[in-house]
């Protein structure tokens, strides 16, 4: 059914004002107001007629088989008209459930055929199941006074799963490495290792702790000791799941970002020869997967993580660490996902890393929040916005002296954006690795 748009109810209001003519004119001007509602009214229905109907329109919608979280893929809308001159202004728009963001709704550049390809991004904002309602078109006739929609119907459910694309492509390079190197002797990886590897003969700039003073004597000559860095050790990525975790950061809560990252690690330390293993935990310990070796493992990896949701109530650290303390059998180096909001509400969780720290080489791992940066460097125009100013700041200044405490008791620290963890993530991990600390 015809709508009348928005010109329609203009002009209709613009001709209200002829019906006072009489006053003004005299009592033979009343036809004047009467005219000018009547040619609105006969103009609209003409262009309610022309305008073309939901039947002359064809709508094709294209979904990807599943999401990423943190990612926006696109849902691409495919429509065209048999008619497109009887077609005036058309504008699209999405209906997805409370699972994603909002999709603006756009205008539609038809061709000269009548057809056009929309394209627009679905951003969940957190993991599980998301469903894609329907899609609405709307149109308004030649004269733009009459106006008619159709609505397609989707119903579509999508898998909104943790972050893996970057390993993928961590996957794809080091498969190009591993193409372009083919038909080449292996060079092993020889460094700050304690595995030994070979005598080579000494040279300015190798450390003279390395020298093999008897093998030096049987050749004549200054020999030294060249190791290389140990595989299977254990890696043990543990995911604080509590309140806190689920705050935002740029539309993506902190436990996701914790995941995307944590993912991108463990492939990496699969293919690097150690043995991954996942630990979560918020009031109570909720997940343990013991340490296993081999790229498949992967899978299991991303499963579990999959199932993770961030808890309403706050971590428990001394019962999360403890009872992680008591599974490892070996030394191990333990990956920490956390945060916290202040200096005081940290001292269990800084007096727990310590304990964990003295058995176990961890990595305390914390995701910058921007928000918090930009309201601490803004220039306040407002006394409300000066009073913000000086939280944010103390919260900064609280957070920086959190985790100069953590990295004096001997934790290494990682404190980044969220743009940048993953990549820094796994630099520090292979530095750790290069330096035989787990050992």
């Amino acid at each position: 059914m015809p709508l009348p748009t928005p010109r329609t109810l203009f002009l209709l209001a613009a001709g209200v004002p002829l019906s006072f003519a009489p006053l003004a004119l005299g009592a033979g001007a009343w036809p004047l107001g009467v005219a000018a509602i009547a040619a609105v009214v006969a103009a609209f229905l003409v262009d309610a007629v022309r305008c073309a109907r939901g039947r002359a329109w064809s709508v094709e919608v294209t979904l990807p088989d599943g999401l990423f979280m943190g990612d926006a893929d696109p849902i691409v809308v495919t429509v065209a008209v048999a008619r497109p001159e009887a077609v005036r202004a058309p504008r699209l728009r999405v209906d997805l459930d409370a699972v994603f963001e909002p999709v603006d709704t756009v205008d539609v550049a038809l061709d000269d055929r009548g057809g056009s390809r929309i394209t627009l991004p679905m951003r969940p904002r957190s993991r599980g199941q998301g469903t894609v309602e329907s899609v609405w078109l709307q149109w308004s006739g030649p004269l733009g006074l009459a106006r008619r929609s159709l609505r397609v119907r989707v119903d579509r459910t999508l898998a909104i799963v943790p972050n893996v694309r970057a390993v993928h492509a961590a996957a794809l390079q080091l498969a190009r490495v591993s193409v372009a190197f083919s038909g080449r002797k292996p060079e092993r990886y020889s460094g700050d290792g304690s595995e030994f590897e070979a005598l080579r003969e000494f040279t300015p700039g190798h450390d003279a702790r390395t020298l093999d003073w008897k093998a030096s004597a049987r050749h004549l000559k200054l020999l030294a000791r060249e190791f290389r860095a140990e595989r299977n050790h254990h890696l043990i990525v543990a995911l604080d799941c509590g309140a806190r975790m689920r705050e935002p950061i740029d539309g993506v809560s902190r436990l996701d970002r914790a995941i995307n990252a944590a993912l991108l690690l463990g492939f990496v330390g699969l293919k690097h020869g150690d043995l991954v293993g996942l630990f979560a935990f918020d009031a109570t310990p909720r997940v343990f997967e013991p340490p296993v070796a081999g790229v498949a493992a992967f899978a299991r990896l991303r499963r579990r993580t999959a199932d993770l949701a961030a808890s309403t109530e706050a971590t428990n650290f001394t019962l999360g660490l403890t009872d992680l303390m008591g599974r490892l059998r070996r030394r191990a180096l333990v990956i920490l996902f956390t945060d916290f909001s202040d200096p005081i509400g940290a001292e269990l969780l800084v007096e727990n890393v310590a304990r964990l720290a003295k058995r176990h080489v961890v990595l305390f791992v914390a995701v910058r929040d921007p928000e918090l940066e930009r309201i601490a460097r803004a220039a306040p125009r407002r006394e409300t916005d000066l009073h913000r100013s000086v939280v944010a700041s103390d919260l900064a200044r609280g957070r920086a002296l959190v985790l100069q405490q953590v990295e004096r008791l001997g934790v290494h620290v990682l404190d980044a954006s969220a743009e940048e963890v993953s990549s820094k993530l796994v630099n520090r991990y292979l530095e750790i690795q290069r330096r035989e600390l787990v050992a």
